[in-house]
């Protein structure tokens, strides 16, 4: 089997010809108890084994994704466009007179995204109003108004769930005429919308002073992409491809300044009332023709990410607030507890060690069921140990991450909003939701459909209203979806969300394996502990992920560090050597090292939380999956030197790349600053686009941190 912790299956078939070489999927009928292998049938050929697509489809049917075209009632079901062409397609004439048009100049709407994203789910626009006030709006697609509750469309939907995301393609829950083309917010396109649209005090006081929910009709002005956006807050030149006209890189730096604040405002007051700072790694692969990886690196982190996030977090906030308030006992909403105590057990018994220095046992003495405790000892232990070396909290971070529970979607009718059992424990929050992407999560789209009858049901209008909306609204209102079978369907979402998930994990493993088996790769990594006698544990922060280093081989000799000279004469010279080595664990277990018994010295040695290089690989089982292998490599291996040579170059490249914008930015005078603003490079952070631009470089540069 591809997993190695199940047995052999004894499979009687005519085709074992044809079986040979393939991955293909067997269905075991029984166990006899006199045999050693259960028996089984095969059901069918996936494809060819190191073949990417097979590969993939193994991870797919590993972890219990199903996936198939969509039936042709469901497409039947689908808009009709224009002699075909979805670019024709234009908003219905009678959705004009339904919903608030927030196509005019006056909304300078756009969207932050990935590079490459064609599924836009988001945009966000920010306003001056006449009175000082500021209006700040998120628009979200409105999958809702196309995938109509009970259609055979909206029965491929639910039964999905969520569109998987694999390293080599995009399985989507719906179909691409309209995940990337009608509900995709494109650039230049109207789009019909749903959106959240907060009044403000100010562009410098954030009180919020009213809410709009609605059906809208918006028209994105521009598809950014997260650097580049990054860029203009940072104002930074735009990278090539990047450029924008200078009056909209203008308003755009108004506009970003303005949601980079607020969002670090509301994070502010998440992490006070016990928001975790966790961690997340994905890769990204670079792929040859033939769909082989061939180079990866970590996805790199841009502080516009964390933006769009807070955005979107006070986005599903609200949307679960309004909509629990009107439906209290059938509201889908989400759920996260907190960490169960077996599994902090285990992050425990690492930190209470006290190998990663005193900034463990700080975290190791936290009680994990208050989040407040847990965030502010998790905030302290990151401070220190980011003195001794970043990877420390890089680490911690990821050790309580794993201690996590499972976020899970719930109806209101089983834990009553306010309560325990529906307070959101990572997030700080005690009403959250999907609401923000419902081309890709059917949780949203039911979200779209309870926030609809909410507001149908307390006769919202549609038009802009001053102040703020009542959240209290006549209860007893009829659900739309009754608690029974919002359970069921809440069960449904938890099972495809959480295979989802496991997919999309174990195709980035099996991608990142196959990879290290053609490309042996060495990285620099931290060594955080040691098991028994002979096993050094390491954690690799470049790509995030944890192994083990056996120092001993299968005869018991000692394994060196990995010169690059393992070959030929210098193979038999190095076993010979071998012999005369032992190894040395001190009693506290901080200290290891290799040493020559003839001379009683150390030939390597190292300490918990210092660096060590590792050549990293995988083995080329063919039954099995790919299997990661470790061995310390010495700072003389030749791919050890061009690392550091890498590393090197890339330092240099960033210390110029900062000296060049501390250059452009800071520094100048007035005269000079207005140029610069007039081209888009300096933007003032609280007044609109039509304010004369002074301001300082300084000011410009808020991120959220």
């Amino acid at each position: 089997p591809y997993d190695r912790r199940l047995p052999f299956v004894r499979v009687r078939t005519r085709m074992a010809d044809r079986l040979l070489g393939q991955r293909f999927v067997v269905r075991v009928d029984g166990w006899d108890r006199t045999s050693r292998y259960p028996d089984g049938h095969m059901v069918r050929i996936i494809g060819p084994i190191n073949d990417m697509r097979a590969e993939s489809e193994a991870v797919l049917e590993h972890t219990g994704i199903t996936w198939q075209p969509f039936c042709s009632g469901a497409l039947a079901e689908l808009p009709a466009v224009p002699g075909g062409d979805p670019q024709a397609w234009r908003v219905p004439e009678a959705e004009r007179t339904q919903r608030r048009d927030l196509t005019g100049p006056e909304y300078f709407i756009v969207s932050i995204d990935p590079v490459g994203c064609t599924d836009v789910d988001d945009t966000m626009h920010v306003r001056a109003l006449p009175d000082g006030r500021v209006e700040v709006g998120v628009h979200i697609a409105d999958v809702s108004y196309f995938v109509r509750a009970g259609s055979m469309l909206d029965g491929e939907a639910r039964d999905r769930c969520t569109s998987v995301y694999l390293v080599d393609r995009r399985l989507d829950m719906l179909p691409s005429l309209l995940s990337e083309q009608l509900c995709s917010l494109r650039q230049g396109h109207e789009r019909l919308a749903v959106s959240v649209i907060w009044t403000l005090a100010s562009a410098t006081d954030f009180t919020v002073q009213g809410v709009w929910y609605g059906r809208t009709i918006i028209r994105s002005r521009h598809e950014l992409h997260y650097q580049q956006a990054q860029d203009i807050v940072d104002s930074k030149a735009p990278a090539p491809g990047d450029e924008l006209p200078a009056q909209d890189r203008r308003t755009l730096a108004w506009v970003l300044d303005i949601l980079t604040r607020l969002t670090a405002s509301l994070h502010a007051i998440r992490v006070e009332n016990g928001a975790l700072e966790l961690s997340s790694s994905e890769l990204r692969f670079t792929t040859d023709e033939k769909g082989q990886p061939v180079a990866v690196k970590a996805k790199p982190k841009v502080p516009m990410m964390d933006v769009v996030a807070e955005m979107m977090i006070w986005t599903n906030a609200a949307v679960a607030q309004r909509t629990a308030t009107a439906f209290p006992g059938a509201a889908l909403l989400r759920n996260h507890p907190p960490p169960r105590e077996e599994a902090f057990e285990q992050v425990r018994a690492v930190l209470e060690q006290g190998a990663l220095g005193p900034s463990s046992k700080i975290l190791a003495g936290v009680d994990p069921s208050n989040n407040q405790s847990l965030s502010r000892a998790l905030e302290d232990a990151c401070k220190q140990a980011s003195g001794k070396d970043a990877a420390v909290a890089q680490l911690l971070k990821s050790l309580t991450t794993r201690a996590m529970s499972e976020a899970k979607y719930f109806s209101t009718g089983a834990a009553a909003p306010g309560t325990a059992g529906a307070y959101h424990y990572g997030l700080a929050l005690q009403f959250y939701t999907h609401f923000t992407s419902p081309i890709r999560r059917y949780a949203d789209v039911v979200a779209h459909r309870q926030l609809l009858a909410a507001l149908q049901a307390s006769r919202q209008p549609l038009q802009h209203e001053q102040g703020p909306e009542p959240i209290s609204v006549q209860p007893a209102l009829p659900p739309p979806i009754p608690h029974a079978e919002l359970m069921v369907m809440a069960e449904r979402m938890n099972e495809q969300h959480r295979a989802s998930k496991a997919a999309q994990k174990e195709c980035m493993e099996l991608y990142l394996l196959l990879l290290l088996h053609s490309q042996p790769h060495v990285e620099s990594a931290l060594l955080i502990g040691l098991q028994g006698l002979d096993q050094l544990d390491v954690f690799v922060p470049s790509i995030q992920i944890r192994g083990r280093v056996r120092m001993v081989d299968s005869r018991g000799r000692v394994q060196v560090p990995l010169t690059g000279a393992e070959e030929g004469d210098d193979a038999v010279a190095a076993a010979a050597s071998s012999a005369t080595l032992s190894l040395s664990v001190s009693e506290d277990k901080q200290h290891v090292a290799i040493l020559d018994t003839t001379t009683d010295t150390p030939v390597w040695s190292a300490s918990v939380l210092e660096r060590v290089w590792l050549m990293m690989d995988a083995d080329g089982s063919r039954a099995h999956g790919p299997r990661l292998r470790m061995r310390l490599a010495a700072a003389s291996h030749p791919m050890v030197q061009a690392k550091q040579a890498e590393a090197k170059q890339e330092e240099s490249k960033a210390a110029a790349a900062a000296a060049v914008h501390t250059t452009t930015t800071h520094g100048i005078g007035p005269a000079a600053q207005q140029m610069l603003a007039m081209e888009g490079i300096i933007m003032p952070p609280t007044k609109p686009p039509s304010a004369p631009a002074t301001t300082s470089a300084a000011a410009t540069t808020t991120t959220t941190t």
